[in-house]
């Protein structure tokens, strides 16, 4: 360090002694500043990212922790019910996570808004840069000897670069001295108050990072398969991908390119996944490893369910029982799926109905024959749909969202194609009754005032429809669909499509929305498939339509 800082006195003498004159002097000092100021943020940025990587949190942010704790400690005192200790957990679990999450997302502005500060000072170095140039041009017309300037030029160089190494030497130390000799955080185990697991605080990191999180070397600890059939799994599945890509793009497979290319990729494969490990990324991967199944062991052992809470990237923890619950009576309150009580796998008859239909519209050209090919579905990759339910914490009472998961499924292909053909339609038809965003919300509330329509008496009504997707009517939404496209139709046609061919198309989607769930077949007979594309498009048209009706009385 001593060594640093003479040298760097000795280049700042250098600078001077070529007798740089004001206007360089005030120049050369900005841009040592503006340096000096974007290092010291980089150095900000480093420790930053390496407290979120490691873990590592600053120790004020245990302040939040310890008042939060002082204030439920005095609310268990007074809980003694089972009932009340559940409910206790439960809030607990909820305030780790979302503590957790707030205190990561407070990094990560801090992260940003020093990036930001970085660019700045970066402008402003090579803004004074210019202007340094500037001066020097102005006076090398003045003065036929250059070298001077060249010179000076030069140990600014010199004197910038040793500033940066100076800095990265300072930054390395502070990061060693910071984190290498960092205490490990104790186990945090909650006590008999209601506590149904107890995690680690390394745990309970690793699910606040949500779904971000990925485990280390996977394929070492966490698959059963031998290596060589995972690296043959992932080969074969690049493999077909690429040559996708290759078709799309009129590029033969079997190219001399290609084929290198292929064979590179599978050596590349077969190299990382041999490659022996380090000494500290095994022991980490492995340290990882069993602190996943430690966590799995626990929830397992409490009867804990672990999903995704609905629009967040965030996990939720509930009582199994309570969980299996909350999807029954959700089942129960829509009577939205009726059981296939046959117990056989509806499948084939899905499958059967969709090709019959399709084969059925281009017999008689209502659809083209490439329109036939882009709905037909993948016979290779056919599988029945399935479906999950993910929490909906946001609501007052905790209620479930049913996912279906129907991405093979035989009618997907359909479901994709109408809602191609008929969203753009929609957002066009819709687009001035439509808020974007919240740009556009303001932006509309100013035409409004602008018209004399936004008055201090106007009133702003909200209406939220409950399980809009698994209430609406199978018929009503048909219905709704027909009117919809009749009304926009050019010649009683869509593109190329009659009306009731695509009436025909969306009717089989909703006749073939089968699943699986629990070991048992499901149908949907009222509404759509959350997670199909064509549902949204058609609660939007049927909502459209109530709206429209609403408005006029």
């Amino acid at each position: 360090m001593l060594k640093l800082e003479s040298t760097d006195h000795r280049l700042v003498q250098q600078v001077y002694d070529l007798k740089p004159n004001k206007q360089q002097i005030r120049s050369i000092r900005n841009i040592w500043k503006a340096i000096q100021n974007k290092k010291q943020m980089e150095e900000q940025i480093e420790i930053l990212k390496h407290r979120i990587h490691s873990n590592c949190l600053p120790p004020a942010f245990n302040l939040l922790d310890y008042l939060l704790d002082k204030k439920l400690t005095r609310s268990k005192q007074s809980t003694t019910d089972d009932n009340d200790n559940k409910q206790q957990t439960i809030l607990n679990a909820r305030r780790l996570k979302k503590i957790g999450r707030f205190k990561y997302d407070l990094l990560e502005l801090s992260i940003a808004a020093a990036e930001d500060k970085v660019r700045y000072y970066d402008k402003i170095a090579k803004k004074e840069e210019k202007k340094l140039i500037m001066i020097t041009d102005k006076l090398k017309k003045q003065n036929s000897s250059s070298d001077t300037f060249k010179q000076l030029m030069a140990a600014i160089e010199v004197r910038q670069k040793q500033m940066i190494e100076r800095a990265d030497y300072i930054t390395q130390q502070k990061m060693k001295s910071f984190f290498d000799k960092a205490p490990t955080s104790q186990d945090n185990t909650m006590d008999t108050d209601g506590t149904i697991i107890s995690l680690s605080n390394e745990q309970l990191l690793i699910i606040n990072k949500g779904l971000k999180f990925i485990p280390p070397c996977q394929s070492r600890f966490f698959y059963k398969e031998p290596i060589e059939k995972i690296i043959d799994q992932e080969y074969k599945w690049l493999h077909t991908e690429n040559c996708k890509n290759l078709t799309n793009y009129t590029f033969l497979t079997n190219d001399t390119r290609a084929t290198n290319f292929f064979s590179e990729m599978k050596i590349l494969l077969q190299q990382l996944h041999t490659k022996p490990l380090s000494k500290k990324l095994k022991a980490n991967a492995r340290y990882i490893y069993e602190m996943i199944k430690s966590m799995q062991r626990k929830l397992r052992k409490a009867n804990i369910a672990v999903g995704q809470t609905d629009k967040s990237k965030l996990f939720f923890f509930i009582d199994t029982q309570e969980y299996e619950e909350k999807i029954t009576n959700y089942m129960n309150k829509t009577n939205a799926y009726r059981e296939i009580t046959s117990g056989i796998c509806p499948l084939a008859d899905d499958l059967h109905l969709v090709i019959l239909l399709l084969d059925h519209l281009h017999e008689r050209n209502e659809i083209t024959n490439e329109q036939y090919k882009q709905m037909y579905p993948n016979l290779k990759t056919l599988e029945l749909a399935h479906i999950y339910f993910n929490l909906k914490v946001l609501k007052p009472e905790i209620s479930v969202r049913p996912i279906v998961a129907s991405i093979n499924a035989p009618a997907r292909l359909i479901c994709s194609f109408l809602d191609q053909l008929l969203t753009s339609m929609y957002n066009y038809v819709t687009k001035d009754i439509t808020f974007i965003n919240s740009i556009d919300l303001i932006q509309k509330l100013k035409q409004y005032e602008q018209k004399r329509y936004l008055t201090s008496t106007t009133l702003f009504v909200i209406f939220v429809v409950t399980d809009l997707y698994t209430m609406i009517p199978r018929d009503g939404a048909i219905s709704a669909l027909r009117r919809f496209c009749n009304k926009y139709s050019v010649n009683g046609k869509i593109g190329n499509l009659k009306v009731e061919t695509i009436i025909k198309l969306a009717s089989v989607v909703l006749d073939t929305n089968s699943f699986a769930y629990k070991d048992k077949y499901y149908r949907q007979i009222k509404g759509g498939a959350m997670g199909s594309p064509f549902t949204m498009f058609l609660a939007n048209i049927y909502m459209l339509e109530w709206e429209q009706k609403l408005i006029q009385h």
